[in-house]
């Protein structure tokens, strides 16, 4: 699990120092760095599954993260020639892991960088695990067809956009999760462990009556998807016939029930189209997940996924509320002094203080209003 990441001279941060626990909340407004500290996490993933990593070289365009030339990556106004990460890993808190790029000024539209690092031994989990769960603000939504994925069995994922979601639930749906603590029980008491049923009855805490199956149209690489809202339904409904919500929300639910314990998840804007009473189970069900062995990961300007976590720390659903981190980013007054505040969580759920922006439009509107 990763613990810290030092960011320096990459994109609007100039020297920034992130923390991270079991579960990771990041808020603020627009433009402060929550999707830039992501894209640091994307950045070094890719750099390790395409090998590029092990040669000192950064590949700033891939099939996981896009950032442009080295004169993107560059924070502006770099007195630097450089950009540099610094993480630290909980499996081996003893070793600080570091990486150096270099940024040629008569190469700035090259689209990779390099480096001299050591040679070091990666933790074989989390951001350089086998299996990795990114899931995009701008999933796909609802499809008549879903395509399939050629990635082999252990590395399948649902899909940066939550694309292969359909393909995942049609090839695993009657293998059992990993994690059988997130297994629900039936109305009757029975647990039937597999991946189709528990999405099932975990999408309906979150959405209450849907029901789905998967068809494989394997002439065509493509996999169809029905969806039921209501059980008494005879036919399955196409998904186009539908909100979005439910298609934004089946890949976050089919990833948390897939991941093996040491595996990372990372979510951008996990609330997206959900009513708010779905998007606090939501959070509670990633908690859950946290707490199982599950590194999360979650960008977010909802106060109802916020709350939704408070309520599972005061429900013990996070053991200890220091596996809680929350990074509240702010713009500073000059350009790169973007401010990252770090709230801490009580196990009662409240928090020890509410930086300026931090989640309380609300109250001032209420303010407005009375």
């Amino acid at each position: 699990m990763i613990s810290n990441l030092r960011i320096e001279r990459f994109k609007c941060f100039e020297d920034v120092n992130i923390t991270f626990g079991k579960i990771t909340l990041f808020a603020g407004i627009n433009g402060t760095g929550k999707s830039t500290v992501i894209q640091a996490l994307l950045l070094l993933r890719q750099a390790y599954v395409t090998g590029a990593l092990r040669e000192n070289r950064l590949p700033l365009n891939g099939d996981i993260v896009k950032i442009g030339t080295a004169k993107d990556a560059l924070y502006y106004g770099s007195q630097d020639d450089s950009v540099a990460f610094t993480a630290n890993f909980s499996e081996k808190p003893e070793q600080s892991f570091r990486w150096f790029f270099n940024y040629e000024k008569e190469n700035p539209d090259k689209y990779f960088m390099e480096g001299i690092s050591p040679n070091m031994d990666l933790p074989s989990s989390g951001i350089f695990g086998p299996r990795f769960f990114y899931l995009m603000a701008e999933r796909l939504g609802p499809r008549l067809t879903y395509p399939m994925t050629e990635l082999s069995y252990k590395e399948m994922h649902v899909g940066f956009q939550g694309e292969y979601t359909a393909h995942c639930l049609a090839k695993f749906g009657d293998d059992p999760i990993p994690n059988s603590d997130l297994a629900l029980k039936t109305d009757e008491g029975i647990i039937n462990s597999s991946l189709g049923h528990q999405t099932q009855l975990w999408m309906r805490q979150v959405t209450p009556y849907v029901m789905f199956n998967t068809e494989s149209v394997t002439q065509t690489d493509w996999v169809k998807l029905g969806i039921k809202v209501y059980g008494e339904q005879t036919d399955y409904m196409r998904p186009t016939n539908l909100g979005f919500g439910i298609s934004y929300t089946l890949p976050v639910i089919v990833a948390a029930l897939m991941a093996e314990p040491g595996t990372i998840l990372i979510i951008e804007n996990p609330e997206a189209h959900l009513h708010p009473a779905g998007q606090s189970r939501l959070a509670q069900f990633l908690a859950k997940v946290a707490e199982n062995g599950v590194q999360v990961v979650l960008e977010t300007h909802s106060d109802h996924i916020l709350n939704g976590l408070r309520v599972a720390v005061k429900k013990g659903m996070i053991n200890n509320p220091d596996d809680m981190k929350m990074q509240f980013f702010s713009r500073g007054k000059t350009l790169g002094s973007n401010i990252v505040k770090k709230p801490r969580i009580f196990k009662d759920g409240g928090i020890d203080h509410w930086p300026l922006g931090f989640f309380d439009q609300f109250e001032l509107d209420l303010e407005e209003l009375f």
